[in-house]
């Protein structure tokens, strides 16, 4: 066993016809911004039927300096700090689970198990895995309660390729992978409006350019920088952006 992430995506599973064209574009933005991990050779990212995988192939991800890269990037809902183990069989899988629950339910009362299983021959269903579970947990010396409707902690079980553990789930931004709605241009100012439209905008998978008219002496150089900036706090989402600072005060003269 070791921790993994579980990275999911939202609305692409939904587009069928070019499902795959946006899977490789969130696959190369998270290669792209933890290049260095894996050029090292500590990290490996792929598709795990229907969720991105990243793991250390050497041991345990280091979360905490892995997610703060990734965990801006479109089209990405969530991220499920995981266990990952290759063992597939229910007696197998309640002891595992039992000592991954232990370490995240105290000053818990109340669970709730939930599975997913993409191996439909699974000689269990999901409702089956998620009952035989769940009697491990609530036999055992937690002395938690079961509460189907509302929990104060879920379990939740994936059999994939290989099958993983996770309670806690931390939220993307969501919308589409930067870079597949086709392009536009955005006027960027010193103001509030022209970033947040240029976020909205992005996170609709548009690439975007921003373009700043600047007009010296009339505009401060101090009005530039924070045009910059803004450009700046914008590429944290897109991973780049392109600026043209545009003279204009010879315009502006005419």
């Amino acid at each position: 066993m070791k921790k993994v992430l579980l990275v999911k995506y939202g609305e692409i599973a939904l587009r069928k016809g070019n499902r795959k064209h946006f899977e490789h574009h969130l696959l190369d933005a998270i290669r792209h911004n933890v290049i260095d991990e894996i050029s090292q050779g500590n990290l490996q990212v792929t598709r795990e039927q229907g969720r991105f995988l990243v793991e250390n192939p050497n041991g345990d991800i280091d979360a905490d300096v892995i997610l703060p890269r990734i965990k801006h990037i479109f089209g990405l809902t969530k991220f499920c700090l995981a266990i990952k183990t290759d063992a597939t069989h229910i007696d197998e899988l309640k002891p595992i689970a039992l000592n991954f629950f232990r370490e995240h339910c105290s000053n818990k009362k109340t669970f709730k198990v939930i599975s997913k299983r993409s191996d439909k021959n699974y000689p269990l269903l999901s409702g089956e895995i998620s009952a035989a579970i769940g009697e491990e947990i609530f036999m055992s010396n937690l002395g938690l309660s079961v509460d189907l409707h509302n929990p104060e902690i879920t379990l939740w079980v994936e059999l994939r390729n290989s099958t993983y553990f996770y309670v806690d789930s931390i939220l993307g931004v969501g919308g589409l992978p930067y870079g597949t709605n086709g392009k536009g241009v955005l006027l960027l100012s010193g103001g509030l409006d022209s970033p947040v439209a240029g976020y909205l905008t992005a996170r609709r998978g548009v690439e975007i350019m921003g373009i700043y008219f600047h007009s010296p002496p009339f505009v401060s150089e101090r009005a530039a920088d924070k045009v910059k900036d803004l450009a700046r706090e914008l590429s944290k989402f897109t991973g780049k952006i392109k600026l043209c600072v545009i003279p204009f005060t010879d315009v502006q003269l005419l």
